[in-house]
């Protein structure tokens, strides 16, 4: 059988629906839910205590209460970025909580260097118009996926994620746009029903919003890639290196269009 005829049979293969992945989600979910929840929850608690501190501290930024609050919020903001390849590494691996963040810690810098990529690839794609920055932004979604199964990283990742994903881009996107509009639906309705009550109630419900379902959205997308990569089998031991070059140059186009808007912010700030 040729490329040609294996492309073929590849895309004949339809990606598990909706309603399927919603259940199968939802099942890992459940049978996993103290140990995801208990991954985000660490970062969450940390920014609900530097939260308080700022609401209750004084106006000025030199205060005690509001410095030690902005130092805490940031201290989350870091642990969050660890706690999301940690959750990854617990959906992929079944590990706990510990095992998690060990994982993530010791590849936490493969992971900041797809997201660098990612994002400076994305923004050159947006440069060059608005149909490439989309096309982007999905074709490299699983790149984090591919760190925790196959420990491939940098551009590899991003070009291996798009390879599962080519043929399947609709359906990707769709059911993409169906969890996240269903999550912030959720959201939504809460901070309507807790505004209602009382302000800080629903400030602390968003919260809790946020530890219950961003896992659920990360099982979900990890099932859409797991899926992906039951059909597309032969991937799995193969390193990616077709239009590396046409990557680079948007990573380039994007790190240049980065630099610019920096000079430019820099000099009206200088101005003021």
């Amino acid at each position: 059988m040729d490329n040609n005829q294996l492309i073929d049979n590849i895309k004949q293969q339809r990606l598990i629906s909706v309603g399927a992945l919603f259940k199968e989600s939802w099942n890992f979910y459940r049978s996993r839910f103290a140990t995801l929840t208990g991954i985000i929850a660490v970062p969450t608690i940390i920014a609900i205590v530097g939260a308080i501190l700022l609401s209750y501290g004084k106006s000025s930024l030199a205060s005690g209460p509001v410095l030690a609050g902005m130092i805490i919020i940031g201290v989350a903001g870091i642990i969050y970025v660890v706690s999301y390849l940690a959750l990854v590494y617990a959906i992929v691996k079944s590990v706990g909580i510990k095992e998690s963040y060990n994982l993530a810690v010791h590849n936490i810098f493969r992971y900041l260097w797809i997201f660098v990529l990612t994002l400076l690839i994305t923004l050159g794609g947006f440069i060059m118009g608005v149909v490439p920055g989309i096309m982007f932004s999905i074709w490299f979604m699983f790149s984090i996926y591919v760190l925790a199964t196959e420990n491939q990283y940098g551009l590899s990742a991003l070009l291996k994620s798009k390879e599962y994903i080519r043929g399947y881009w609709w359906q990707v996107l769709g059911r993409s746009l169906v969890v996240w509009l269903a999550i912030y639906g959720v959201i939504i309705a809460f901070q309507l029903l807790t505004s209602l009550i009382i302000k800080s109630v629903g400030n602390i419900s968003d919260y809790v919003i946020q530890v219950l379902a961003f896992p659920l959205a990360a099982v979900y997308s990890y099932l859409i890639f797991k899926h992906l990569a039951e059909i597309k089998p032969e991937l799995a031991n193969v390193t990616v290196t077709t239009k590396r070059s046409f990557f680079i140059f948007s990573a380039i186009l994007g790190l240049v269009i980065t630099i610019a808007l920096a000079v430019i912010l820099f000099e009206n700030e200088t101005v003021k």
